[in-house]
């Protein structure tokens, strides 16, 4: 599993949040949230959309 896809995971568990909730964060939907979580996918949230998001979710949570 790539590093970044285990990244996502440990960020949607620690905050608590769906894959609807962090489409809604990026403007992406849902499904592709799902598929970036993906151990069987290829593909994998892109590295600056992951930094976004870390940077959303400390906001939310400070």
């Amino acid at each position: 599993m790539h590093n970044r896809t285990q990244r996502l995971i440990q960020l949607m568990q620690e905050h608590d949040v769906t894959p609807k909730e962090v489409g809604e964060m990026l403007g992406r939907t849902a499904q592709t949230v799902r598929v970036w979580r993906s151990r069987y996918d290829a593909r994998t949230i892109p590295a600056l959309t992951l930094d976004a998001l870390e940077l959303k979710l400390s906001k939310v949570a400070a």
